[in-house]
């Protein structure tokens, strides 16, 4: 390999990794860079979502001992009416 096509080979790898300066394009490093970026701030949106389920299960399982407790005592109610009446 001439040194002149070494040198172009070594430019454009160089451009290729780090990107061309001055312009928008950032090149693999910068890609990645972005990719990581857009990485953690999914996960912290998934972070979000898993604590949000996590409270809603819990008021459902609230809910569903506050039905039970409450279906316990209105059959308790009736049974007491039935023995009065019947």
């Amino acid at each position: 390999m001439k040194p002149a096509e070494r040198d172009k080979l070594t430019q454009e790898t160089h451009q290729a990794l780090l990107g061309i300066p001055g312009t928008a394009d950032k090149g693999l490093v910068g890609d990645v860079k972005e990719l990581r970026g857009d990485l953690k701030h999914m996960n912290g949106r998934v972070d979000d979502v898993v604590e949000q389920t996590d409270k809603n299960t819990n008021d459902i399982k609230w809910i569903k001992r506050i039905g039970a407790a409450g279906g316990t005592a209105l059959t308790t109610i009736v049974g007491l009416f039935k023995g009065l009446g019947g």
